[in-house]
């Protein structure tokens, strides 16, 4: 699934913001692939929230055209 997401999001014009609806898919798919579980649901709030800024953040390097690329890793809900 997460393939699907990565592929989904490549997509997605530079100029917009990424969709709420595309995040949470990408970040269940993100706890799926990495065996994810949270203490509670405030826990995984806040680990989503993390998840989404760490996709900002690779939206806009990759957008840079840099000789490399970013990506989503086991550590994209950690600051």
């Amino acid at each position: 699934m997460l393939p699907v997401v990565v592929v989904l999001l490549s997509f997605i014009p530079l100029y917009q913001s990424l969709d709420h609806d595309i995040v949470n898919l990408a970040f269940v798919g993100f706890q799926q692939k990495h065996g994810k579980r949270y203490e509670d649901e405030a826990e995984e709030k806040k680990r989503a929230g993390i998840f989404k800024a760490n996709l900002d953040y690779i939206e806009k390097v990759n957008s840079q055209n840099l000789p490399y690329k970013l990506g989503v890793n086991k550590h994209s809900d950690l600051t």
